[in-house]
């Protein structure tokens, strides 16, 4: 597992040192999510982050699994509502 409470620009060869050390699952954890923020950049030296419209959100799964991961454990501030749990199903096909 890898917490991605880490620099964005940091994901491919953190990912790829997990592989090489014999990883099988590359799990990305503690991914922030706000499908209601405004979506803005994500700029290096920031944690990765889904607070963004789901559109946005979407595309930066579609980037964590191009990267190599294999799950996606995401947290969502406050209370989940049945809205919300279905709005974070949607990002990924």
């Amino acid at each position: 597992m890898m917490s991605l409470r880490v620099l964005s620009t940091e994901l491919a060869a953190r990912r790829q040192r997990y592989r090489a050390a014999g990883g099988t699952r590359a799990i990305a954890t503690n991914i922030a999510v706000d499908l209601s923020a405004p979506t803005t950049a994500l700029p290096d030296g920031e944690p990765f982050h889904l607070r963004c419209a789901p559109r946005d959100a979407a595309e930066r799964m579609r980037r964590l699994a191009e990267l190599g991961f294999d799950e996606a454990i995401l947290g969502h501030r406050g209370g989940q509502t049945e809205s919300d749990l279905a709005a974070m199903r949607t990002l990924v096909p």
